[in-house]
C-alpha cells in the first residue's frame, strides 16, 4: 500500500492471525478497506487483528475530519500528532462496510490529496476555425496543469491491420527531449537559420513518468504505434492520486491524418491542416520544401513543420530527408501504410 500513488501514506501491522490481508476499494465512497476472511464459509469479512495505522502529517493537517467506529472511538484527525500510531481494538466490530476508523482515515486521504487533472488540449493552427494541427506520425498536445507533477497516458484505441493487435494498449509519455526544427538536424545545438526553432518531443514507455509538463509548451509524441489513420485517447493523472480510472482526467481523443497527407495547401501561412487527400502540388511539394528547409524569400513563410512532414521509419525519427519525400510520393500513387520498406510491427509493448 505504501506506493507513490496511494491516497494515504501509511503502514499496517498485524499482531494476530497474520494470514493474508486483502485490500478492497469502494470506488463510490473513495475509501480503502483491509479485511481478512473469517473462514471459508464466512459471508462477512473482518479484520481480526490489531491494526496500527500511521497517518502522515498530510492527513493530520486536515482540520475537523472526524472518525468513528460504531461508537467505539471518535475524535479528529486534526487532533492526532503527525506520524502518530492510531490503534484500533481487536477488530471484532470492524466489518466490511461498517464505517471503521480505518475507512475514515482513507476516505479523508482520498478527499484531501487527489488533485483531479484537467483534460489536455491539442496543438492548433493559428488559422480561421482554430483547426487542430493534425499529423501522421505524432500526437501534439499542450501538457498538464502549472506546477503539478503529473503523468500523461496514451491509449491505442483504433489501429488498422497489421497494428490492430496493439488496440487497447496503454502507454505513458517518457522523459521529454529537445530536437531541432531544421529538417536534417535532430539534436541541439540547432542551426540558427533556416529555420530557427526547437521542439519538445517524447516517446512512449510502459511506466508513468511524473513531472511538471506545463513548462514545456507543446509536446510532440512519437512511437512505432503512432501511425496514420489511427485514433488515440490521451489522459492525465496527478502524482497525488491512486492509479484508478476514476482519477484520470477526461479523455482527449486524437486522430492521425492519412498516410502521405501533410497539408491542405500552403496558400495560407502557416500551411493548412491535412485534408484527407494526397497530391503532388500540395503534400509532396510541402515535404520537398521542408527537406530543403525553404522559407522566405522562396516561400511566403517557412515550410511546413518537421513533425508534419516526417514519414519514416517504424518510429518517426524527427528528421526530414529525401526518403520522406519518396514515401509521400508513394502514398500519392496509392501505396498504403505500412509501406513494404517497413518491418512488421513489434510485439505488444505493454499490457492493456
Amino acid at each position: 500500500m505504501n506506493t507513490p500513488n496511494s491516497y494515504a501514506r501509511c503502514s499496517i501491522s498485524s499482531y494476530h492471525n497474520q494470514g493474508p490481508l486483502f485490500q478492497e476499494r469502494n470506488r463510490a465512497a473513495g475509501t480503502w478497506r483491509v479485511t481478512e476472511p473469517v473462514g471459508p464459509s464466512g459471508s462477512k469479512k473482518r479484520l481480526r487483528s490489531v491494526v496500527l495505522l500511521t497517518v502522515t502529517a498530510m492527513l493530520a493537517q486536515q482540520p475537523g475530519v472526524a472518525f468513528a467506529d460504531n461508537g467505539k472511538s471518535s475524535g479528529s484527525l486534526a487532533s492526532q500528532p503527525a506520524g502518530n500510531l492510531v490503534e484500533e481494538g481487536t477488530g471484532d466490530g470492524i466489518y466490511e462496510g461498517s464505517g471503521s476508523a480505518w475507512e475514515a482515515y482513507a476516505g479523508a486521504a482520498a478527499a484531501a490529496t487527489c488533485f483531479m487533472a484537467s483534460a489536455l488540449e491539442p496543438e492548433r493552427l493559428p488559422l480561421p476555425g482554430d483547426p487542430i494541427n493534425q499529423k501522421m506520425r505524432y500526437l501534439s498536445v499542450f501538457a498538464a496543469a502549472v506546477g503539478r507533477s503529473q503523468a500523461i497516458r496514451v491509449t491505442f484505441e483504433n489501429l488498422a491491420p497489421p497494428y490492430d493487435p496493439w488496440n487497447g494498449i496503454k502507454m505513458w509519455l517518457a522523459q521529454p527531449v529537445t530536437f531541432c526544427e531544421s529538417a536534417g538536424k535532430v539534436s541541439p545545438p540547432c542551426p540558427p537559420h533556416p529555420p530557427t526553432g526547437q521542439n519538445i518531443g517524447a516517446t512512449l514507455q510502459c511506466e508513468p513518468h511524473f513531472m511538471d509538463w506545463s513548462t514545456l509548451g507543446v509536446v510532440h509524441v512519437s512511437h512505432e504505434g503512432i501511425i496514420p489513420s489511427a485514433t488515440y485517447t490521451v489522459q492525465v493523472i496527478d502524482s497525488t492520486c491512486a492509479m484508478l480510472e476514476s482519477n484520470f482526467s477526461d479523455q482527449l481523443s486524437m486522430t492521425t491524418s492519412r498516410w502521405g497527407d501533410v497539408v491542405r495547401n500552403c496558400v495560407t501561412c502557416p500551411c493548412g491542416p491535412p485534408d484527407g487527400v494526397v497530391g503532388i502540388p500540395t503534400d509532396v511539394t510541402a515535404a520537398l520544401d521542408k527537406f530543403k528547409n525553404l522559407g522566405p524569400p522562396y516561400l511566403p513563410c517557412y515550410a511546413v513543420m518537421k513533425v508534419r512532414a516526417d514519414h519514416d521509419w517504424e518510429a518517426a525519427n524527427r528528421r526530414v530527408d529525401i526518403s520522406d519525400v519518396t514515401f509521400c510520393l508513394d502514398a500519392f500513387r496509392g501505396e498504403g501504410y505500412p509501406p513494404p520498406a517497413f518491418n512488421d510491427p513489434s510485439l505488444r509493448p505493454c499490457s492493456p
